[in-house]
């Protein structure tokens, strides 16, 4: 009983672990030490002067570091040193590589060959990342700007430079602060103490090569050609080869959802689970929508300038049809890290069927949005929907699995399930404490008794135990001694299953944070 005990948390470990693995999603992990190279005959007070705003910061050399060293001018083997990277000068400064999803390539600055990348690892530079096919990655500058590279992208960074630039060369990225480069435009978020964040998105379309730029929140200023245009949030605005980029457009309007056949919570999520393994989202029937194209372009004035003009600017109109939808589902609330898209061609009465069988996602928290997509390529997401996914069965164990026969005429059984689970023993409700444990007072008829145990959670999963006892009149000496004795070992066991368990998931935290750390 003990080693099945064993095999299966170590069966559910395993399980748990390649399911992470599988969908490749690191943590991200807060980065406070930079790693300095150091070639053999350097010394610390060489490496102060070299890469630290102040040299008389060495000591924090030693702080960071195990070096039995009192001269600063002796010389170094060679080695890595771990030093705080608020000290280091900005040209010295590298991002770092804080989330893969599925395949991601990448190559450094001196080489031709593309690699498979690590998490955390260090990029500086004119570093090159690649994404493929329903794959992603993040990027962490010094600044706390966090990149995001969409699918079949490609990318040259330049964290080192006093404003983080980002080369475009194929797919999209989001940022907030860093400045956008591709082969038609340049892209600068307008970072000012009065400006509110910053968030938008830059692609190439593919077909044509044309840059498209839209704004979430702030504003960004949009060159090419000799020409600026500013772009507020709720705009875009696109940049063909060899032209000016076009006056601001308003973003499509982002669809309204209304969820079908879906299970909801008490709080308003969405649940998937093995009983109810899907739901529909329905998308209004696809309209022409009115563009709104900005006649002036300058940044919003102020209140006291703004009451000089005698009649304000107007918009003018054209129509735009949006052609596609554009789903995605993420771990997190601001889609940093997308784990599932899809895109098609928007029908009259669109559904789009939402189920655990194309999803293939780990049990979790996930939030999902969706965006129309025009005939320009430009986009806008609806507000994100969260998404519980919940396939697991509750535990479930008791007093009275290894107990066949008995004389008595009233069974205690006892055990232990999860908080918050709806319990029955022969179809009768059984109370269940804060800590998920049970006790019921069974009574036995003479022969053979029939025991249905169910555990339900809120998400209809279950977990059923059935048993049988015989009860006689009278038991023997040796029936008696077993009864107790295996009783005796099955509380044990519940007892130990449940340490070991707690053991065990303590062991698989430290494993996984060991992991994503190297």
């Amino acid at each position: 009983m003990k080693v099945i005990i064993i095999f299966l948390i170590l069966y559910n470990y395993n399980l748990t672990f390649s399911q992470q693995y599988k969908i490749q999603e690191a943590e991200e992990k807060e980065i406070l030490l930079q790693e300095i190279e150091v070639k053999e005959g350097q010394t610390l007070s060489y490496i102060a002067n070299y890469y630290f705003k102040d040299p008389k910061l060495w000591p924090e050399i030693l702080k960071y570091n195990k070096l039995d060293i009192k001269d600063i001018y002796a010389p170094l083997p060679g080695m890595k040193l771990k030093v705080p990277i608020f000290i280091v000068k900005e040209k010295f400064r590298p991002a770092y590589l804080i989330y893969i999803l599925n395949k991601v390539k990448y190559k450094k600055s001196d080489s031709v060959i593309w690699e498979e990348p690590t998490i955390n690892m260090e990029l500086y530079n004119n570093d090159a990342i690649a994404t493929y096919e329903k794959s992603r990655a993040n990027i962490k500058f010094y600044s706390g700007e966090i990149l995001t590279i969409d699918e079949n992208s490609f990318v040259t960074i330049r964290p080192e430079l006093k404003q983080e630039e980002v080369s475009l060369h194929k797919g999209a990225v989001r940022a907030t602060k860093a400045k956008i480069i591709t082969d038609n435009a340049v892209i600068t978020p307008r970072i000012e103490p009065k400006t509110e964040k910053t968030d938008f998105r830059t692609k190439i379309r593919e077909e044509d090569k044309t840059t498209l730029v839209e704004v979430y929140e702030g504003a960004v200023d949009v060159t090419a050609q000799g020409k600026t245009v500013y772009v507020p949030k709720g705009f875009g605005t696109e940049v063909k080869p060899l032209s000016p980029p076009s006056l601001p457009k308003a973003l499509p309007t982002p669809p309204q959802l209304y969820i079908e056949a879906a299970k909801v919570s008490p709080e308003n999520e969405l649940v998937l689970s093995k009983n109810i393994p899907a739901f529909s989202l329905t998308l209004s029937e696809p309209k022409i929508e009115k563009e709104v194209i900005l006649e002036e372009t300058t940044p919003p004035l102020l209140k006291e300038e703004k009451e000089k003009i005698p009649q304000p600017l107007k918009p003018k109109t054209i129509g735009r049809i949006i052609k596609k939808y554009n789903l995605q589902i993420s771990k997190e609330k601001d889609f940093k890290k997308i784990i599932y898209e899809e895109t098609n061609e928007l029908k009259p009465d669109q559904k789009i069927n939402i189920n655990l069988k194309s999803l293939q996602l780990p049990d979790g928290k996930y939030f999902l949005r969706v965006s129309y997509v025009d005939d320009l390529g430009f986009e806008n997401p609806s507000e994100p929907k969260i998404i519980i996914i919940d396939t697991t069965p509750p535990k479930l164990s008791t007093n009275i699995q290894e107990i066949t026969k008995t004389d008595q005429e009233i069974l205690h059984i006892s055990g232990e399930t999860e908080p918050n689970v709806f319990l029955k023993i022969n179809n009768n409700p059984v109370e269940v404490d804060k800590d998920g444990k049970f006790s019921y007072a069974l009574l036995l008829n003479l022969g053979i008794n029939k025991i249905e145990i169910i555990a339900k959670d809120t998400q209809e999963n279950e977990t059923k135990i059935q048993h049988q006892i015989e009860r006689v009149k009278v038991l023997s000496k040796e029936e008696k001694k077993e009864n107790v004795k295996q009783q005796t070992e099955t509380e044990k066991g519940i007892s130990l299953g449940t340490i070991l368990a707690t053991s065990i998931s303590l062991l698989v935290i430290i494993l996984v944070i060991s992991f994503f750390i190297k």
